[in-house]
């Protein structure tokens, strides 16, 4: 039985139904309810999964290992599975939820369509990259025997790019690929409303309290990564001060097995500088937007940003102090 999400109340029509002034395409569907439902859960698996590989990244020593590796790579593939689930719901099942790129749509046709092309370049490389690493590991001219140090020619088109070792070359491939559906799915996951917006976007005020406020969806996501980076340089702080050369106190290395060279789960300590150097930049972006966000009518999930924003700068302060900590050359020097 074809229904209507009662979320779709915010958008200018109900979903699957032409606006007012507009005539019904041939063979637009209205959504099921299977569709609704399915869609929906794709959503909320999608966030769980993207605050996971936020929170596990780092921690599991720098993503470094072979499993690790392969642990964020099978997330990125679940990621890219969920994705192409909720495009297929909203192309073929009808189904069109409220997203933020539709209003803008709407409001900015010279803007939207910049952003279009843009959109469409920015896919258009990520499939020419990933094509030219698939072709060059399928058309290697030599497979590297690492046992016996030698190269192992074979057979290759010399015309179409090539790899001298199609092994690491396919794992770059996978690595690249679990990068590419990490990323599409991201940015759909952030386009969508959360619950909250709906709600707000039905009050008198909403357009005034949200317009210099960032998404929910982007909030929870800076919240999670900001968070993670200040326990993560409390830890590494933490295991300095301690003199131990094992990762976490956990994991001994033989490459780097001094104290001095490693900081928390890193196991060289200038990797360790560059994500917190990567990190506490955009946390700090974000504790300028909430200090400046204006609110008349706060909802619970922006008074608690308004009352924990004051942990945000906290954590800029310990991030931006880990590199110099670390005693990392390249990680202070970027500061």
């Amino acid at each position: 039985m074809g229904i209507t999400d009662p979320h779709q109340r915010a958008d200018s029509s109900p979903a699957g139904r032409p606006a007012r002034g507009e005539h019904a395409s041939f063979g637009q569907r209205t959504p099921t309810l299977r569709a609704v439902l399915t869609y929906q859960a794709c959503d909320r698996f999608s966030e769980g999964l993207i605050y996971f590989m936020v929170v596990f990244g780092p921690w599991a020593f720098g993503t470094t290992q072979p499993w690790s590796v392969w642990t964020m790579n099978v997330t990125g593939y679940l990621l890219g599975v969920l994705l192409m689930t909720k495009l297929f719901v909203r192309r073929l099942g009808g189904y069109s939820p409220p997203r933020w790129d539709r209003g803008a749509t709407e409001a900015d046709s010279h803007g939207s369509t910049a952003g279009r092309a843009a959109l469409a370049g920015l896919a258009f490389f990520t499939v020419a990259i990933l094509a030219y690493c698939l072709i060059a590991a399928l058309n290697a001219r030599a497979t590297y025997n690492a046992a016996q140090m030698e190269f192992i020619y074979r057979p290759h088109i010399r015309w179409l790019p090539h790899s001298y070792d199609r092994d690491r070359t396919l794992q770059s491939f996978a690595s690249y690929l679990a990068l590419a559906c990490c990323f599409w799915a991201v940015r759909d996951w952030l386009l969508g409303k959360a619950e909250a917006e709906l709600r707000a976007a039905r009050s008198p005020g909403y357009p005034a309290g949200q317009a210099s406020y960032l998404p929910a969806r982007l909030r929870r996501l800076l919240w999670v990564l900001s968070v993670n980076g200040a326990l993560l340089g409390l830890e590494g702080i933490a295991q300095r001060l301690s003199d131990t050369n094992k990762l976490l106190w956990l994991k001994p290395t033989r490459e780097n097995p001094t104290a001095e060279s490693q900081f928390g789960p890193y196991a060289y300590r200038g990797n360790a500088a560059q994500y917190l150097n990567l990190i506490w930049p955009v946390t700090l972006a974000f504790w300028w937007s909430l200090r400046r966000a204006v609110q008349p009518r706060l909802s619970s999930a922006t008074f608690r940003d308004h009352v924990a924003r004051p942990l945000l700068l906290a954590a800029v302060l310990v991030m931006a102090a880990c590199p110099i900590i670390t005693l990392s050359r390249g990680g202070a020097a970027r500061k």
